[in-house]
């Protein structure tokens, strides 16, 4: 008997030492669990919240003057305004006024930049009269663009033009994928829910909120090895195939809604890999006009390190001018 309990120790113990060596060398090598930070010098918001809850698109920005600090390094400005979007300041807007409707994700809505110096301010001062919003919020996909859309339409705030950015890392944010949900549990003031799309059966697009902490344990803030595990596990949650299909059908979407409504859609596809060289021929097949950004946001010309890959001013100028020489084209008035 003695000999067992002693068996089962010593089993125990080779574990424990086991599990803690493996800990160690995962988080040396940046393979830590998720944090659930408070700390002020992760993400400083004054004032925090940096977001709300919204009951279609899951969050937004919360109103307001914002300070933020990226990654503990890089400060900037943003002004929300109560719609929980970012203000224009170039922009002297009323109903009656045509207007653009800039849609995306962070890379348009400016992270990492001041009201001043994003896509829409740099577009606002190319078009002049027409207003120029900014609907772009940080993490979303092709899915709040659409719906974003169909509530400015419902709502008669129907825009003249409509722009909507495309990238392949959008792909996975479409249906809510964990290993890219679950980023948002480092982040300090974190949103609750998360808005997902799928294509059921007969190929209609269906939308859902999903709670960010659905797919979470304890354990997924005590062990790096679980959490890595995890991770590798969703690692193949969705088949490309499948990404692709729901995306391109959020573009159709989109596109025939412009159609039926008059508005005039601009497409940009802002990544250059083979997800976005098969999202570019799709629009091709369908004779959808777009553009192909000639911006590397990879580049160190272009992005914010060593701070951040966001792009930088001078990407969200070039973006601007790219923008405006595609909807100057009478082609497309």
């Amino acid at each position: 008997m003695l000999k067992v309990i002693k068996s089962t120790w010593s089993f125990f113990l080779l574990f424990l030492t086991t599990y803690l060596l493996l800990e160690i060398f995962l988080r040396c090598y940046g393979y830590s669990p998720i944090n659930p930070s408070q700390n002020e010098e992760k993400i400083k918001c004054t004032p925090p919240p940096l977001f709300q809850f919204h009951p279609d698109y899951g969050y937004v920005y919360e109103p307001g003057n914002k300070k933020v600090t990226l990654n503990r390094s890089l400060s900037y400005t943003l002004n929300v305004n109560e719609a929980g979007f970012r203000t224009n300041p170039h922009a002297v807007c009323s109903p009656q006024r045509a207007s653009i409707a800039v849609f995306g994700c962070s890379f348009f809505g400016g992270m990492g930049v001041n009201d001043d110096e994003v896509v829409s301010a740099h577009l606002q001062r190319l078009v002049g009269d027409t207003c120029v919003y900014n609907y772009a919020i940080p993490g979303h996909g092709m899915n709040m663009q659409l719906l974003k859309l169909q509530d400015l339409i419902e709502n008669e705030q129907k825009p003249e033009i409509a722009v909507f950015e495309l990238a392949s890392f959008h792909l996975i944010r479409n249906p809510g994928g964990f290993n890219f949900v679950k980023n948002f549990a480092d982040i300090r003031d974190r949103p609750s829910y998360y808005l997902c799309s799928e294509l059921s059966g007969d190929d209609k697009l269906n939308f859902f909120l999903k709670d960010i902490n659905e797919n979470l344990c304890f354990l997924d803030y005590w062990s790096a090895a679980y959490h890595l595990l995890k991770v590798k596990f969703y690692a193949n949650q969705f088949k490309d195939e499948y990404l692709l299909d729901l995306e391109n059908s959020l573009i159709q979407e989109a596109y025939s809604i412009c159609n039926d409504y008059g508005v005039v859609p601009v497409f940009m596809l802002i990544t250059k890999d083979d997800l976005s060289s098969s999202i570019g021929n799709f629009l091709e097949s369908k004779n959808i006009p777009f553009i192909i950004s000639s911006v590397d946001y990879q580049s160190d010309e272009f992005n914010l390190n060593p701070h951040d890959q966001h792009p930088n001013a001078f990407a969200h100028e070039r973006y601007a001018l790219e923008i405006f020489d595609f909807i100057k084209n009478d082609q497309f008035r």
